[in-house]
């Protein structure tokens, strides 16, 4: 039934405005427009055809005397015909400016008729829910009768909603009771859980010192095996050096004696020779002797030889021998040097490693201290804080007292509250992650709106300027529009002038055509009148939209600017949240690199950081307050009117437009 009434109402309604919609007024009037200029140039071009025929008429009269009696009657009827159709064009003109000028100032009925519309169909929907809303008070007095009558089934619900509430509360009481008992068996477990991880931290400290107490031990006793290997290689050494030295000297020796043996052998061989040649007529006997002993000699030298010789060769192989037992010892002292130099880098590794990890676990004092920043934080930032202080402080002080009691310092405390310091650091970057992320969204919409504000004002600019030149060229066209209708007034008045001084000396026609000037003088003036009036409201029509779309471009523009200013501090948010985080990021670094639960989060909002990271660099740049400091001391450097030009943007316009207008007036003055 509803349906069947909105639609009933609506389809008249959106035929009506279907056909307004589609009608386009607004071009209609453009249209129209361009209609009446052509008519205002049509009449303007009838009138100066009129007074050309005035003239014609004149000139044939005057030449024509006789011609133009015979053609008097033929010019009264062209003259009857012409008054008749200048008649009909300006009942035409007129009806069509009075339908132009209504045109232009009635208003668009296609707005109107859509808000109709919607408000019938708004109508018709609350009426449907008046009906409906009508039905449910039937309903509800019927039932608020029933009920007046009903007082015992309110006093029972009442003793019933009583028992509820009581039941409530104590189930309220057991609820909070479960919760305290699960915060205290959660805290216990936490406790627990960190004192079973310092003493697995202990342990692991106390294996990793023996096996550095080890490690040590170790390295003393090959420094020393090494030391002793190297002594005794030293002493080898030196004992094999003497006993190459005195095989040297005694190879030495033994190469002089075989020269010298040389030398003797020489020495005998020219003696025998010289007594050869002396004794040449001795008897056979004492030459067959002297013969022997030579050969005995020789033979002896040549024997001494041959042992020298093995000797020498001899030592020159046991030379070889140990040269080579010696360089094997040395690699092998090498290589095992070398074990001992990467056991020993390694094991100082190792202890270097457990002295770091041992120094990087923060204090009782340190960890309390983070915690009192993280609270600060939390507290600044979002007024929440995720976790029970006193439950957690007093088991973290719990946890560094005794660690305190088993390791007599300050590391197990540390390594205790570790985790609640992670945990917290780690909410803290989750929520202002978060945060960022809701405020990236904000200012990606805001950006969005900025693209959309600016390309509507863009759009708005656009269109404000094609209205100003469009009313540039109607303003010339209206006043060029004034001077011809001033050139033309007084050009009939120096015609009327002209006809009543021609009038009493000219022929019989002569009126005829004073008659055809009085017409076309009187209907110009009718036309001239309409077309001023039409001008003069589509001037004001022009002068009140350009003032409305001024408005709507301030309005534009204020928009414009709040956006600007909210992507402003949504930018300076960021800015601050990554400062925040940076700050985080500082305090948990010192406590540990090994964290495994920063989970997705943190990567997802990497990007972000970077980004911003980037922009708050660029901020604290050195750099860039450098070139600030610059131009300002370059600002100040300058004269008072280039400053003042320089600091307003409307000063400056005027400054140009003074210096265009003098320039133009110079130009004008010019010959």
């Amino acid at each position: 039934m509803t349906s069947d009434m909105q639609d009933a109402i609506a389809s008249p309604l959106s035929v009506v405005c279907n056909f307004w919609r589609e009608f386009d007024l607004e071009g209609i009037r453009t249209k129209l427009d361009e209609i009446g200029l052509k008519v205002a140039e049509h009449q303007e071009e009838s009138m100066q055809n009129r007074r050309k025929l005035a003239e014609a008429t004149r000139e044939f009269k005057r030449n024509n005397e006789a011609v133009s009696r015979t053609v008097g009657p033929l010019l009264k009827q062209y003259q009857e015909e012409i008054d008749r159709l200048t008649k009909r064009a300006k009942h035409g003109e007129t009806a069509f400016l009075d339908l132009y000028q209504k045109l232009y100032e009635a208003p668009d009925p296609a707005p109107a008729l859509a808000m109709a519309f919607e408000n019938a169909s708004r109508a018709t929907d609350l009426e449907a829910q008046c009906k409906k809303m009508a039905t449910e008070l039937a309903e509800y007095k019927a039932e608020a009768a029933q009920i007046k009558n009903q007082d015992l089934t309110v006093r029972k619900l009442e003793e019933k909603v009583r028992a509820l509430e009581a039941h409530i509360e104590e189930r309220d009481k057991e609820l909070q009771e479960v919760r305290q008992r699960a915060v205290a068996e959660a805290d216990a477990a936490r406790v627990a859980a960190m004192q079973s991880r310092e003493e697995e931290l202990e342990a692991m400290l106390s294996q990793a010192q023996a096996s550095l107490l080890a490690m040590q031990k170790l390295y003393t006793g090959a420094e020393n095996q090494l030391f002793a290997i190297q002594s005794q290689s030293e002493e080898e050494r030196m004992g094999r050096q003497a006993e190459l030295e005195l095989a040297s000297a005694e190879l030495e020796r033994a190469q002089e004696r075989l020269a010298a043996l040389e030398r003797e052998k020489e020495a005998l061989v020219a003696k025998l020779q010289h007594d050869a040649a002396f004794a040449l007529d001795g008897s056979s006997g004492t030459g067959g002797t002297a013969a022997a002993a030579a050969a005995s000699i020789e033979e002896t030298l040549r024997t001494e030889l041959g042992v020298q010789r093995e000797l020498a060769f001899r030592l020159r192989h046991e030379l070889a021998a140990v040269r080579s037992e010696s360089e094997e010892i040395r690699e092998m002292l090498e290589t095992r040097m070398e074990g001992l130099k990467s056991t020993l880098a390694a094991t100082e590794q190792h202890a270097a490693a457990l002295e770091a990890e041992l120094a990087a676990r923060p204090t009782p004092l340190q960890l309390e201290e983070l915690r009192a920043q993280l609270r600060v934080l939390q507290a600044i930032g979002y007024n929440t804080l995720d976790v029970d202080d006193d439950a957690t402080t007093a088991a973290i002080t719990g946890t560094s007292t005794a660690a305190g009691a088993n390791v007599g310092g300050g590391g197990g405390a540390g390594v205790s509250g570790r985790g609640s310091g992670l945990g917290a650091a780690g909410s803290l970057e989750a929520m202002l992650l978060s945060k960022n992320r809701h405020l990236e969204h904000e200012l990606t919409m805001a950006k969005l709106r900025v693209v959309d504000v600016r390309q509507e004002a863009d759009a708005a600019l656009v269109h404000a300027a094609e209205l100003e030149a469009q009313l540039a060229e109607q303003v010339a066209l209206v006043r060029q529009l004034e001077e011809d209708l001033l050139a033309s007034r007084a050009a009939e008045a120096r015609l009327a002038a002209g006809a009543g001084a021609i009038a009493p000396g000219g022929s019989a026609s002569s009126p005829n055509v004073a008659g055809l000037v009085t017409s076309a003088s009187g209907d110009t003036d009718d036309g001239d009148a309409s077309m001023v009036r039409v001008l003069c409201a589509q001037r004001d029509r022009f002068r009140a939209r350009v003032h409305d779309l001024e408005e709507e471009l301030t309005r534009l523009r204020a928009e414009l600017a709040a956006t600007k200013s909210a992507a402003a501090a949504a930018k300076a948010d960021n800015i601050a949240l990554v400062e925040r985080l940076r700050y985080v990021h500082s305090r948990t670094t010192a406590v540990g690199d090994g964290k495994a639960g920063k989970g997705a989060d943190v990567e997802v909002g990497a990007e972000v950081e970077r980004r911003y990271g980037k922009i708050y660099d660029e901020g604290i740049n050195p750099f860039r307050e450098f070139k600030e400091q610059q131009k300002e001391r370059q600002k100040s450097a300058m004269g008072l009117v280039d400053r003042a030009v320089l600091n307003d943007r409307h000063d400056t316009t005027a400054a140009m437009q003074h210096e265009l207008i003098h320039g133009d007036q110079m130009q004008s003055r010019l010959p």
